[in-house]
């Protein structure tokens, strides 16, 4: 009865063991390919733009993202233009181009053409002119004004009427002020085109995870064979064994 017992305790072990080995492989083939799928693209990052003003933006997928910036650099200076802020990552970067506007077209030509994949881009209207009319007729009217008070002051007879022309010629100043100012701004944001250029660096796709099947060897087999044999080998002791107890009870 004893030696039943420890055979069927060896048995219970074996099997115990070939799970362990089996659950070991399953994992194993599971957790294949999982630390490469959590690579990504870093995250779109905020980035200051115009207020007004004329816009656009591309954004490019490139083979190459150090030759790609330095190319965008290199086609904005060549029009005129500055690089006003940029910000670059290790799979992305992102240029904030001040273009003329007369160098508009063709430098968003040269960007488009870059070694890569277009993946968007848009273009704003250009800045109203009728803004920069505005300004400039009360320009005009505050300069006539401020000639004819000056007219006035010179051929003023009582120091009442100097102090009353003096206070309405400063309230003229400082409107004139005010309006070149914004006239200014006006003409310069007509002049020039903001671009927001992306570049994101193409990545390699990721491999496929390999089917359990694929990662079996001949050696891997040959050893579950061999446990699967031990196994059986173990029942049909156990089974002979209980036979001769059984006789030896008769």
């Amino acid at each position: 009865m004893k030696a039943k017992v420890a055979l069927i305790f060896c048995f219970m072990i074996v099997v115990l063991v070939l799970g362990a080995v089996y659950q070991g492989q399953v994992d194993g083939l599971g957790g294949t390919g999982v630390a490469e799928a959590g690579s990504d693209r870093p995250q779109a990052w905020s980035f200051p733009t115009p207020s007004a003003g004329r816009v656009a933006e591309i954004s490019l997928d490139v083979s190459d993202l150090g030759v790609s910036v330095a190319e965008a650099r290199r086609i904005a200076a060549a029009s005129g233009g500055q690089v006003a802020q940029s910000d670059r990552g290790n799979e992305a970067a992102r240029l904030l181009l001040t273009i003329p506007a007369t160098q508009f077209d063709s430098v968003f030509a040269q960007l488009r053409a870059l070694t890569g994949t277009v993946t968007h881009d848009a273009i704003g209207a250009p800045v109203s002119l009728q803004d920069l009319a505005t300004l400039q007729a009360q320009a005009d009217v505050l300069t006539t004004t401020d000639g004819k008070l000056r007219q006035f002051l010179a051929e003023a007879k009582t120091p009442e009427a100097v102090l009353k022309l003096e206070s309405q010629l400063l309230v003229v100043q400082q409107e004139l002020t005010t309006v070149r100012v914004q006239l200014a701004q006006q003409q310069l944001l007509a002049s020039t085109v903001t671009v927001s250029v992306t570049l994101n660096a193409q990545t390699a796709p990721q491999p496929a995870a390999p089917s359990p099947l694929a990662t079996f060897d001949p050696l891997q087999v040959a050893v579950w064979a061999i446990m699967a044999l031990v196994g059986l080998a173990g029942v049909v002791v156990a089974a002979m064994f209980g036979k001769l107890a059984a006789l030896r009870t008769v």
